[in-house]
């Protein structure tokens, strides 16, 4: 059969997990051992994949195997196909496989920079374990999972879908802070002075605070808005801007001091949830973080 003719459906994808066992390996040899298959058995396999396609697949170079550019986009592609593949069978299956990186997604927003203590107790915590970590929105985030294109992610929006389970990882009460240089003034006299700094993951959604603001008639000079905390930490500390954060960013910095507030401001609150699908819970990378989420990887203040 000439390879213009193959048919998707006559592909043998058994070849194409064997291609990307030997790519990852590095030589035959060594997906060999790993499979449990001779060598020659294994060479076989992917002379005749090669054949299908038409396309060489590796080229040799003193002993070893280096992939060709036709190679090195069908095992990019071949990796992320096996992976999902696999992540599937782990939410369904009682036995979990493993073998593939955990992927992980996280939504840009105030309280994002918490999920990397999370992130780093839940690597530190297992013996060789890979990671993919991704930027994402909130939508961006649920369908990834429902996909099971991620195993979990963490963000500062409640989510609305019933299959989509959360656990909070920190919860802090938002406050104003300025740069401790600076006179010591009411948050409505300061913001007559200098901008207020937001961090939020859509600049086109006014925040809650705003609103309050706006309500007490409070007006800042000007609003800055950031997805990223440690760009409005830093302008607060150089005296740029009043930073609305959650306590935990800014409480034990010396180089910052909370602002006095009205006694009719109502109390907000910045949080973060760790986020998976509720049939995800076979997931051994679900099973893993839940303990570190049970003991208050951040905890509350």
């Amino acid at each position: 059969m000439a390879p213009a003719d193959l048919q998707g459906a006559q592909i043998n994808w058994n070849h194409v997990f064997y291609f990307s066992e030997i790519a990852a390996a590095g030589s035959i040899k060594n997906a060999a051992e790993k499979l449990r298959l001779s060598p020659s058995t294994l060479s076989a396999h992917l002379s005749q994949l090669e054949s299908d396609l038409g396309v060489k697949l590796f080229h040799r170079q003193h002993r070893k195997l280096l992939l060709s550019p036709g190679g090195s986009r069908l095992f990019q592609h071949a990796r992320q196909m096996f992976e999902t593949g696999k992540r599937f069978i782990d939410v369904l299956s009682p036995t979990p496989l493993g073998f593939y990186p955990v992927a992980i997604g996280i939504v840009p927003g105030p309280s994002y920079a918490f999920a990397h203590s999370v992130i780093q107790s839940f690597l530190t915590s297992q013996a060789g374990l890979s990671l993919n970590v991704s930027r994402c929105r909130h939508e961006e985030l649920e369908a990834a999972l429902l996909e099971s294109r991620l195993d979990f992610g963490f963000t500062d929006r409640r989510s609305e879908r019933k299959d989509i389970v959360q656990a909070p990882v920190v919860s802090t009460p938002i406050r104003f802070f300025v740069s401790s240089k600076l006179a010591n003034e009411s948050l409505r006299e300061v913001l007559k002075e200098l901008p207020l700094l937001l961090c939020r993951s859509d600049s086109r959604v006014r925040s809650a605070i705003e609103d309050i603001l706006d309500e007490l008639e409070i007006v800042p000079k000007s609003v800055v808005v950031s997805e990223y905390p440690s760009l409005v930490e830093r302008l607060c500390r150089q005296g740029a801007g009043v930073a609305a954060l959650g306590r935990l960013h800014l409480d034990d910095d010396p180089e910052v001091r909370m602002l006095r507030l009205p006694r009719d401001f109502p109390v907000l609150t910045e949080r973060l949830y760790a986020t998976w699908v509720s049939d995800g819970e076979n997931l051994e990378s679900v099973k893993r973080l839940k303990p570190l989420l049970e003991l208050g990887a951040i905890g509350e203040s």
